[in-house]
This record gives structure tokens, sequence and C-alpha cells, in this order.
């Protein structure tokens, strides 16, 4: 049987190393970030599911390229009420980006859910934004454990803050800044 427990992507730990970085880029002064959600329901309104195959190209294609420092991607289970009342249940993808607060962000989080629309005829739903205050006052790597911040299968979440030398931080942003040329 597959397990189909929630659990972080490989790209967990290059998200809290973004965090760290963008933590580090302040100063190591208080940093507001912002953590946004698409839910991405997976039954074609024509008819038929969007198949593992086509997810992963949709995320290799459309969202890996927009989030290059990393982002988390969770299933989980939807559900609502249809027009006659009846309980309706579906299998749904949620892609979360932590991220400083950013006009640019926000428009790739739009194209991201117009594609999913385009390609599957499905809306991606605009989830939750949390928003999270950094202090680091130490170099090292810390434990993020969920604090009911996010709702269903927070206890399974977690993930791996790595607070780094101002040096270290100005390492990793010259080759963003190569990688962006």
């Amino acid at each position: 049987m597959e397990d189909r427990r929630p659990r972080l992507s490989g790209a967990a730990s290059s998200r809290a190393l973004f965090f760290a970085l963008l933590l580090l880029a302040a100063g190591c002064a208080s940093q507001h970030i912002v953590i946004d959600r698409l839910f991405f329901g997976t039954n074609i309104p024509t008819g038929g599911k969007v198949s593992d195959d086509e997810w992963k190209t949709f995320v290799r294609d459309v969202v890996t390229p927009k989030f290059k420092d990393g982002l988390t991607i969770f299933e989980a289970n939807g559900q609502w009420l249809d027009p006659r009342g009846d309980l309706v249940r579906e299998h749904v993808m949620v892609v979360e980006v932590a991220h400083t607060p950013s006009g640019a962000i926000d428009a790739d989080m739009r194209a991201i859910a117009n594609e999913y629309k385009k390609r599957f005829k499905q809306d991606a739903v605009p989830g939750l934004e949390i928003q999270m205050h950094f202090t680091p006052t130490e170099i090292g790597d810390y434990e993020i454990a969920c604090a009911e911040l996010c709702g269903l299968g927070h206890y399974k979440m977690h993930g791996m803050l790595k607070v780094v030398s101002q040096e270290e931080f100005d390492k990793w942003l010259a080759a963003r800044e190569v990688e962006k040329q």
C-alpha cells in the first residue's frame, strides 16, 4: 500500500536555509516572513483526476522555477457541500512558500494558479497567509515545530532552521546573484 502521509518535500531543507538567510540579511533583526499556500484540487470537472505524473510535471515545469529558494508540498483532503447539500471530498495538493512580503511573489502565485486552471480546468485556491517573525540570536540548527498555525496535519509538519554567519550568508547571496545572470 502506498504511503500517503503528509511529509515535507526535499526542498524543506532549502526552505529552512532560505529562512535563515533572510534573517541574517536583516542583520539579525526581527524579520517579517510570510507563508503563502495554494490548494490544488485533483478532480478534473470534465472527468478524471490529475495524475501523479501530471502533477510532478506541473511542479517541475511551473512551480519550482518560480521558487528556486524552496517550497514545501504536501497532500491533504478537502471537502465542501455542493449546491444540493451533498458532501463532496477531494484529494488536494498544497504548495507552501515562505518568503518576505513581495508583490513579485504574489504575482507568481497568481500565475501558477492560472496555469493550473488552464491545464486541468481546475481552480487553485489561494490559501492562507501566515505571518511569522524570527529574531535569530545564535548560529546553529534549530527545529521548527508547527504550533497549529497551519490547520490539519500540523503535528506532522516540522522543519529545520539554519542560522548562519554573515560571511556564509554573503557567499550564499553571491551564488544566487550568479544564478540570475
